[in-house]
């Protein structure tokens, strides 16, 4: 490699931070906090990915329904308890979301809120 001294092209970069959360490989979960009804995670299994969301649709009893999209494609639409755990395969990757903790509210249904955790695990 070899300076010519000519700067009339400049090399820049652009960084654009994505709207998403990545899975970690580690099997490290991926945790969605404090999560309402209507609570909605995006997030990609592999760099290369695609985008997929997880929603908490409603808390019934001690139960929680998720709901789990590629676009407008439902690729799972359940209720679990605390303490279940869902394997999926996505984009090639084997997942496990699971229901850590179930918080109801018998006061203020508004205030129910669960713990659900997205991590990667041996195939």
């Amino acid at each position: 490699q070899q300076e010519t001294g000519v700067e009339a092209r400049p090399v820049s970069a652009m960084f654009i931070l994505q709207q998403y959360h990545y899975v970690p490989d580690d099997t490290s979960q991926l945790i969605l906090l404090d999560t309402a009804s209507g609570s909605t995670i995006p997030f990609v299994s592999r760099l290369e990915g695609n985008v997929y969301e997880l929603e908490v649709l409603a808390f019934t009893e001690n139960l929680v329904s998720l709901q789990l999209r590629l676009g407008t494609f439902i690729v799972m639409d359940r209720f679990m308890a605390e303490g279940d755990v869902k394997r999926v395969r996505l984009d090639g990757m084997p997942l496990e979301i699971k229901i850590n903790d179930i918080i109801i509210d018998a006061a203020d249904p508004a205030n129910n809120r669960g713990l659900v955790s997205i991590r990667r695990v041996a195939s």
